[in-house]
This record gives structure tokens, C-alpha cells and sequence, in this order.
């Protein structure tokens, strides 16, 4: 009797052990996962920053050459009033 009791109590805990590794493992395949979604919305805003950069770049360099704000906007999406900053940004 006494070596079935040791044998159901080891058997518990190999459970329980089983159990907590389980727990770990799945814990770690979130955070991981957590993490690849936090580098890939970190490298989607970083290149939509950089279009922009380089966009506002492209602006000034065509002001510089004399083209008119009402044709950078129609070219760019960027409004008159932003175009016009960028502008003034220039003196």
C-alpha cells in the first residue's frame, strides 16, 4: 500500500511539474510573439516616417527651383498650408 501511495504522489508531481513547464512555455510563445508584433509596427512607422522625411525633402528642393506650392500639393497630397510652412522654413 505504502508503494502505491509513493507512486501516486510522484505521479502528482510529475503532473504538476509538467503542468508548470506548460505554463512557461506558453508564457514565453506570448511574450515573443508580443515582441515580433512590437518590431514589425516599429519598422511599419519607421518607414512611413522616412517617405515622409524624404517627401518634405523633395518639396524644399523643388521650391528652391522656383515650383509653384498649388503643383507640389496637386504632386504630393501635402496641403497648400503645409507646403507653404515648408516654405517659410527656407528663409
Amino acid at each position: 500500500m505504502f508503494h502505491l501511495k509513493e507512486l501516486s504522489r510522484e505521479e502528482g508531481l510529475r503532473l504538476v511539474e509538467e503542468a508548470r513547464e506548460k505554463a512557461w512555455k506558453d508564457q514565453m510563445a506570448r511574450e515573443s510573439d508580443s515582441f515580433n508584433k512590437g518590431i514589425k509596427k516599429g519598422k511599419k512607422e519607421g518607414k512611413k516616417e522616412g517617405i515622409e522625411e524624404g517627401k518634405k525633402e523633395l518639396i524644399v528642393s523643388m521650391l528652391k527651383k522656383g515650383m509653384e506650392i498649388s503643383l507640389l500639393s496637386k504632386f504630393t497630397g501635402l496641403s497648400e498650408e503645409e507646403i507653404s510652412k515648408l516654405k517659410e522654413s527656407l528663409s
